[in-house]
């Protein structure tokens, strides 16, 4: 099973990605660039341009819960998105049946590939293992998946929301579902974080999105050891 990393890249630097994507674009564990809102006001065609220029793995726009909300018109948005030339987007949806099948079927008539951040809820509401919202969250899963959503962006910072995702995946019947675990390393240790070492993840295709653990070295040198490292780790299933 594949372990690889996106990098996330959420800096207001279009001169710092330059040298971020030359430092990692040839390592086969970096499979592609997710843009956040931070990079984005420099221009979306502008930030796509400088990482065609290096490399033509896939990119990933996050702007960090892009709702889909029956108020919020999608085609502004999946038409700048799709012009600029990004591959996939993220997008957290809600318990909206009618705004998440809008929103899944322009972003595919554009051919962006969605990745869903389905509603999240909190792990100090929960008890005994269970929480009210654990239902709205499973809905909104098999809504997008029977909409032909086979990508999900998740949170990775805890054992408990993998264990939960892994198992809420597993029953929507989807042949190899893509896995991306946002929080997926420390920037102190420039380790994974602990969930993402789980065994029940060693047969599983994932990507971590790492931000800081990786881009925040001195220099280019530095970036390039520490992508080197964590995408080594990751393939050796986590260490």
């Amino acid at each position: 099973m594949t372990k690889q990393i996106s990098v996330a890249c959420n800096f207001g630097s279009a001169e710092f990605l330059d040298e971020v994507v030359s430092a990692t674009c040839d390592l086969e564990g970096i499979v592609s660039y997710t843009i956040g809102p931070a990079l984005t006001h420099e221009g979306l065609l502008k930030v796509v341009r400088k990482i065609r220029k290096q490399t033509d793995k896939s990119i990933v726009l996050d702007q960090q819960r892009t709702i889909t909300s029956s108020s919020v018109d999608p085609q502004p948005i999946l038409n700048s998105a799709a012009r600029s030339g990004i591959n996939a987007i993220v997008l957290a949806h809600v318990p909206d049946l009618k705004a998440n099948e809008s929103w899944i079927k322009e972003a595919h008539k554009r051919d962006l590939c969605v990745k869903s951040m389905p509603e999240l809820y909190s792990e100090a509401e929960t008890k005994n293992g269970q929480n009210p919202k654990m239902g709205v969250a499973d809905m909104i899963m098999q809504q997008v998946a029977d909409l032909g959503v086979s990508s999900f962006m998740l949170q990775g910072e805890s054992p408990w929301r993998v264990s939960y995702y892994l198992n809420a995946v597993g029953k929507l019947g989807i042949e190899n579902p893509a896995l991306h675990f946002t929080r997926a390393a420390d920037p102190e240790s420039q380790r994974l974080c602990p969930p993402l070492r789980m065994p029940a993840l060693s047969s599983i295709d994932c990507v971590a999105l790492v931000g800081r653990a990786i881009y925040g070295g001195a220099s280019a040198l530095d970036i390039r050891q520490r992508a080197e490292q964590l995408t080594a780790n990751f393939a050796a299933n986590g260490s």
